[in-house]
C-alpha cells in the first residue's frame, strides 16, 4: 500500500518541496517524468547550458522531475508496478511543464548542490501523480512521499557551487514551456550518481 514517510506531518504542503526524515539512499526506486523527443527538448538544452555558464556544474541525464520514491518487498512487485503503469499511462497524453521559480538544493545522497526549477501544478500533473499512486498501491509498493502530494521540482543542474538566490536573482529568463512530459522512467538507486534504469514507459502518443 502507499504509505506516508515516517515523521512527515499532515501539515505539509501538497506541492513543492520539503525535507524528509530519511533522504534517498541506495536500494530505493524512483519514478521520473522525462522529456519527449520534440522541439522543446533542444531549446531546453540550450537553456541549461546558459545556466551552466552562470553556475557551473553539469547537466543531468536525463532532465527529469522525480514524482515518487518507493520501496518494493520483492522483484515481483516491481513487475506488477510496471504492468500497472503501462495500463494507466496508455490513457495519458503528453503535456508541458511551466517553470515558475529557480530553487537551489543540497542532495545528501550525492553530497552536492543542485539547481532546480519549480514548475506550476496543474490538472495534468496532479492527474499523473494520482495514476502513479494507484499503480504503487496495486503493486503493494511503499511510497516515501505523502499521499496526494504533487512533486513540482525539476533538476536543472547538478554539482553547482553553493548559491543563495531567488527568482529575481537570475538574469536568464525561464524556458517556457520547460519540456513536454513524454515518458515515465523507473530507476534503481545503486549509489552516489549510480542510477540503474529499470523501465521506460511512454505516455499515449508521445513522439
Amino acid at each position: 500500500m502507499v504509505k506516508s514517510p515516517k515523521g512527515v506531518s499532515s501539515g505539509l504542503p501538497r506541492t513543492g518541496h520539503f525535507s524528509f526524515t530519511r533522504p534517498a539512499e541506495p536500494g530505493d526506486y524512483c519514478i521520473l517524468l522525462t522529456p519527449a523527443q520534440d522541439a522543446y527538448l533542444e531549446r531546453l538544452r540550450r537553456h541549461q547550458m546558459d545556466l551552466q555558464m552562470l553556475f557551473g556544474g553539469r547537466l543531468p541525464e536525463p532532465t527529469h522531475l522525480t514524482c515518487n520514491r518507493f520501496e518494493v518487498p520483492d522483484k515481483k512487485n516491481l513487475d506488477l508496478l510496471q504492468k500497472a503503469l503501462i495500463h494507466r499511462l496508455s490513457k495519458v497524453t503528453p503535456f508541458t511543464l511551466k517553470p515558475i521559480a529557480y530553487i537551489p538544493q543540497y542532495s545528501p545522497l550525492r553530497f552536492t548542490h543542485i539547481l532546480k526549477w519549480q514548475v506550476e501544478e496543474d490538472d495534468n500533473l496532479r492527474n499523473l501523480h494520482r495514476l502513479i499512486e494507484e499503480a504503487l498501491e496495486v503493486s503493494s509498493s511503499t511510497s516515501m512521499y505523502p499521499r496526494g502530494w504533487t512533486s513540482t521540482l525539476v533538476t536543472a543542474l547538478e554539482e553547482i557551487q553553493p548559491v543563495k538566490l531567488n527568482s529575481h536573482a537570475i538574469s536568464i529568463p525561464f524556458c517556457d514551456p520547460l519540456f513536454t512530459v513524454g515518458e515515465v522512467l523507473i530507476t534503481h538507486i545503486r549509489g552516489k550518481n549510480d542510477f540503474q534504469p529499470i523501465a521506460w514507459i511512454p505516455l499515449s502518443g508521445a513522439p
